[in-house]
């Protein structure tokens, strides 16, 4: 066998490694980082606010979903409330309903600020448009 054959599966076997590499980065899902003001904590979903009124309001499924605070511990859930800031990690992807609806969330951290008034009278405009 000449060396030119032997040379040959280890290249190809290099390009496939490669081209797989690169579809893998192509391909991942991307985050998205979406700030947001909670405005309702429910079992397994939040309601919040991208802009701050009702019209901005997005549902996001937190169904297994790490919930971090800003120095990156994990809480429960329960931990949040309304009038929380948040960050949301999402694969950015947004479902047409109302309220609209996050496909994914990958992770949700606390940023420390707070606005209940903010957020009950988001909730409130909220409740009124559905009646």
């Amino acid at each position: 066998m000449s060396r030119g054959n032997r040379l040959l599966p280890g290249l190809l076997l290099g390009f496939v490694g490669v081209m797989l590499a690169i579809g893998w980065v192509l391909l991942r899902p991307a985050q998205v980082e979406t700030p947001g003001l909670v405005v309702a904590v429910f079992d397994q979903s939040i309601l919040l606010t991208q802009d701050d009124t009702p019209g901005g309001l997005i549902s996001a499924p937190m169904a297994g979903v790490p919930v971090l605070d800003g120095e990156g511990n994990t809480l429960p859930l329960s931990a949040v409330s309304a009038g929380d800031r948040v960050t949301l990690a999402t694969d950015g992807a947004i479902l047409e309903s109302w309220p609209a609806q996050f496909h994914q969330v990958y992770r949700m951290t606390l940023t420390g600020e707070r606005d209940a008034a903010l957020a009950a009278e988001v909730w409130q405009a909220y409740q009124e448009g559905l009646s």
